[in-house]
């Protein structure tokens, strides 16, 4: 019954972050042999190593290899490949990239060429400079720091490093230095480029000019890095903020995906170790993308989302407080709260109570930097969420920590009101006020009396003053939000209300869920009309439960029609506790269907209801979600009795021991501490199944234990008292239970005459026919009860001896039976009675007129009661000594 957006709006006040795992990378590549005339073709099972990792491998056919790259390779840093190839005695060598050295390209694919050992395709401009290069870095090691400073410039010798290089790749010494020479002379006539010239003067050993030459070449270039850095840093801030923004409209357009990929291109371009708190903010930009596409999404991908939102919000919330910014860790204390509440409603069992914990106490570190004095709105905000995850763990908890969570649910909810004013606040007070009509109808369907009508009657006014807030024409998804609530409430009151002025709140309900489908449609907004579909089949059954006939066989026709269409979106792979709540419904509006209808008919309605509470079961799971298993048993077993009272013999009997196994089931989550009302239901659905099995201790027990909870529950009572008497012949149990249920019900009737009949079987002669004179007293006794006080004050009168009193008894029987109509029935038990009279003694002398005058009251013809009355009459008539005529 809640809506999502009481938990959205509040994450649009800050930013949030988000650690983005990268996938393990890998760099591809291909070996090729280059050919005289420059064709190529790949080089298959080629040695080929990345230096520095350790890692080797070899080409396939194609010439193609993988690498995987250690986590601290990134873009741009260098590789270095060596490869081996030899060919008949012709050993080849990298080409290109030059010494096999290249940056980590981004495609992170390579082509490596080689060429024969020898070939002149090496005598490029770009390979002599870079063995140049490479030269003069090894000729440093001819430098010996300890000698005096040479008078006369100093010479290096070149040669053996020339002779080593030239010797790698095919050539001779002087080979080499002819190609150098030749190259050192075309660069001092193009006089260009001054890295070259230092190179060339270098090479001529003219250090000082090669030193003046790099410092010329470094300083240039120097200057302009210096001047792309400006540039780079001012379009680095840009970058960020571009990428920021263009997340922000996305999020704000409800495409989250989107968002969170522009959210993710940001972070390459901030230098973390200096801009703590920019990286921090652009990283709750990331989670809050994830929370929201986490909410949304169904199946791995939600819990994904969500794992990766909580990680962040935890990681930012550390940032922000080490960087002293309580304001910031208050606003990922938030985002974390949100996102445990979220995957604790997801969530059954433990778990899930965990997350809603964790949850909670999120918000409640939030709200020691976040107060009312300093942050008004976001304290308000901050309340609505703790009032909602204090709803959620309301809805999973019975008994009296589900009250205790409920009363603290109302109070977080009308803190935040003191804020949200509907004058200040339009829009936020219309969201707390349907979280509060919630919480409010909630506590309504859990509390009885007055004060549980007290609580939907508030819920009600609360939804109706937000429909002036929220109209279909400016917030068409609110509107129907508020009207399916509305239609929740409305049903709540309508059950409570009874009669004609509950039925009128139905009426309302069915009206009010069929406006919210007006604007949740299947094919919009799916989930939101499969949940009113929902509803508005719960408020149908209600309906066909209250009436007989056609009209309810129509009515609960519709709900099982609500149910169907619920399920086309509520399937069990996207939505399996959705689909196991409708499948439960629909089990309950198939067995009261089923109850209604004829054998055939009635059989198919209740087989079906057994399979749809077996599909709930099959999600449902007692570890998981153990309240729902518990009622769904319960709701089995209710069916499994039903069809078991239809059956005689063997089938009926195993059928009613099938519920039998049900009820205690579910008596194994439902108990009396934890949630009695539920409990005693069970208890009373599981003592009738047993009293119908004649499995009467079993009966007992169940029915007792009611009677510990709610010891002024008339059934059990009832029950009880006809078992002790009538089918186990616990007459003092039966005297005893009365006794003590006339103490609180002091005129109760049919408990007086209980009373009565115990103190007969009891052997208590004379207070039976004192409590029988009384209750003859009383006005309004039915006549047939009547007749029934009067056949045992003639077994009294017969166990005292007072035989002379009995024709006047018999008499009056007869002149009440001559007055009733001809359908007329005395509907009492008399198997207590009659086994107390074969038992005793002292009815040794009329247990023959006795046992035949009660058995014609046993049933429902009035010439047989008749009948029995005139052989009694008979009897005692001719039994009678006559007095002599004088």
């Amino acid at each position: 019954m809640k809506t999502l957006k009481a938990l959205f709006f509040v994450l649009m006040s800050f930013q949030s972050f988000i650690m983005v795992a990268s996938a393990e990378q890998v760099i591809k590549g291909e070996v090729l042999l280059v050919g005289a005339s420059g064709d190529t073709e790949p080089a298959g099972l080629v040695s080929v190593s990345l230096a520095g990792t350790g890692k080797a491998t070899e080409t396939d056919d194609l010439g193609q290899f993988i690498f995987d790259l250690p986590s601290h390779i990134t873009f741009g840093k260098t590789l270095t490949f060596r490869v081996q190839k030899e060919i008949n005695q012709i050993s080849w060598r990298i080409w290109n990239p030059i010494d096999g050295t290249l940056p980590l390209p981004r495609s992170l694919f390579v082509t490596i060429k080689l060429l024969p050992q020898g070939s002149k395709k090496f005598w490029t401009d770009e390979f002599i400079e870079y063995y140049i290069a490479k030269i003069a870095e090894e000729a440093k090691r001819e430098v010996r720091p300890s000698m005096e400073i040479p008078a006369i410039q100093p010479k290096i010798h070149f040669g053996a490093l020339i002779k080593e290089w030239a010797s790698e790749y095919g050539f001779s010494s002087n080979e080499a230095k002819q190609q150098i020479d030749q190259w050192v002379a075309e660069v001092k006539v193009n006089q260009e480029d001054v890295f070259k010239l230092g190179l060339a003067a270098y090479v001529e050993q003219q250090f000082s000019k090669a030193a003046e030459l790099f410092d010329t070449y470094a300083e240039n270039h120097a200057k302009e890095y210096a001047q792309l850095m400006d540039q780079a840093e001012s379009h680095r801030q840009k970058a960020i903020q571009g990428y920021r923004k263009a997340g922000d409209s996305l999020y704000g357009n409800y495409q989250f995906e989107q968002a969170l990929k522009e959210y993710e291109h940001a972070p390459p371009y901030i230098k973390k170790e200096d801009e703590l708190e920019l990286w921090a903010n652009l990283q709750m930009d990331i989670a809050q993308a994830n929370w929201a596409i986490g909410v949304r999404t169904k199946g791995p991908a939600l819990y994904k989302h969500l794992r990766q939102a909580k990680t962040t919000y935890s990681e930012a919330g550390t940032v922000h407080k080490n960087l002293g910014n309580m304001e910031g860790w208050a606003a990922a204390q938030v985002g974390l709260g949100n996102t445990l509440s979220q995957e604790g409603i997801r969530v059954g069992g433990k778990e899930g109570q965990q997350r809603l914990s964790e949850s909670m106490n999120a918000f409640r570190q939030a709200l020691t930097v976040y107060t009312r004095e300093a942050f008004p709105q976001d304290w308000a905000a901050t309340q609505n969420n703790l009032g909602n995850v204090r709803t959620e763990q309301a809805i999973r908890l019975s008994g009296t920590e589900g009250h205790q969570h409920l009363a603290q649910a109302e109070e977080a909810f009308r803190q935040a009101l003191t804020v949200y004013t509907r004058e200040a606040f339009p829009q936020d007070w219309a969201t707390t006020q349907n979280n509060l009509g919630n919480v409010l109808t909630e506590q309504g369907i859990r509390t009885a009396s007055q004060e549980g009508q007290r609580f939907v009657g508030e819920a009600v006014k609360a939804f109706r003053q937000i429909l002036r807030i929220r109209t279909r024409e400016e917030s068409p998804q609110d509107w129907a939000a508020t009207q399916n609530n509305l239609g929740n409430a409305l049903t709540a009151q309508g059950i409570r209300l009874g009669g004609e002025a509950g039925r009128q709140r139905l009426i309302e309900a069915v009206k009010a869920f069929q406006q919210a489908l007006t604007v949740y449609t299947r094919k919009e907004l799916a989930p939101m009309w499969a949940a009113t579909q929902n509803n508005l089949g719960n408020v149908r059954t209600e309906q066909g439960i209250r009436l007989n006939g056609t009209e309810g066989h129509q009515h609960l026709a519709q709900a099982e029609k609500a149910f169907r269409q619920a399920l086309t979106v509520y399937t069990r792979e996207e939505f399996p506790q959705d689909w196991a709540a409708t499948q439960n419904n629909l089990g309950n509006v198939r067995t009261e269907q089923g109850i209604r209808l004829g054998e055939t008919e009635g059989h198919q309605h209740l087989a079906q209801a057994e399979k749809a509470f077996r599909q709930a079961l099959t999600v449902y799971t007692r570890e998981v979600f153990p309240q729902d298993w518990a009622a769904t048993q319960n709701n089995l077993g209710n069916v499994y009795r039903e069809q078991g009272s239809r059956y005689t013999g063997e089938e009926g009997g195993s059928l009613l021991a099938k519920a039998i196994r049900a009820f205690e089931q579910a008596l194994k989550v439902r108990t009396m501490e934890s949630t009695p009302r539920p409990w005693a239901q069970t208890q009373v659905a599981l003592a009738r199944t047993a009293r119908d099995i004649e499995n009467w201790e079993q009966a007992v027990g169940s029915f007792r234990k009611v009677m510990l909870l709610y010891p002024d529950y008339a059934e059990a009572y009832h029950n009880l008292y006809a078992i002790f008497h009538d089918k186990i012949f616990a007459y003092k149990k039966a005297l005893a239970l009365t006794s003590q249920w006339l103490t609180n019900h002091p005129n109760d009737l049919v408990a007086q005459t209980n009373f009565a009949e115990a103190h007969f079987t009891t052997g208590q002669f004379d207070k039976t026919r004192q409590q029988i004179a009384s209750l003859l007293e009383k006005p309004g006794v039915a006549p047939s009860t009547q007749i029934a006080l009067r056949l045992l004050n003639i077994a009294a009168l017969l166990a005292q001896e007072k035989v002379h009193e009995v024709p006047s008894e018999l008499g009056t029987v007869r002149s009440l039976l001559r007055q009733q109509p001809e359908e007329f029935a005395l509907e009492w038990e008399f198997a207590g009675s009659k086994h107390f009279i074969v038992q005793d003694t002292r009815f040794n002398s009329s247990r023959d007129i006795l046992l035949p005058l009660f058995e014609g009251f046993e049933g429902d013809k009035i010439p047989n009661m008749v009948l029995a009355v005139a052989n009694a009459q008979t009897f005692f008539i001719s039994a009678t000594p006559r007095k002599e005529q004088p």
